[in-house]
């Protein structure tokens, strides 16, 4: 094949003690995408719930991100989230 599809697991942990509210999110990186029903989808694995719009303090949660290369190779890509925590706006 020329393409393959996979799915990459990012585990999110809210390590402070307020919870933090997701504003966004954002991938880059041509062979990677975020599939829709991010925040939302609940199907988690492994013990996680996917993220949905909040996370509480001490609590983890699972991203899917879409990994659909053209080629065979080494491919990078950046995962971001816009959050609000303790009433600060910030970018991870």
């Amino acid at each position: 094949p020329t393409s393959y599809n996979s799915y990459k697991h990012v585990i999110l942990t809210n390590v402070g003690n307020a919870p933090a509210s997701f504003a966004g999110q954002s991938v880059n990186g041509s062979a990677f995408t975020l599939p829709s029903g991010w925040p939302g989808d609940t199907a988690g694995i492994s013990g996680y719930p996917m993220c949905g719009s909040a996370l509480s303090p001490g609590s983890s949660c699972l991203v899917r991100v879409l990994a659909s290369p053209a080629a065979v190779g080494e491919h990078s890509g950046t995962l971001g989230f816009s959050y609000t925590y303790d009433s600060q706006s910030s970018y991870a």
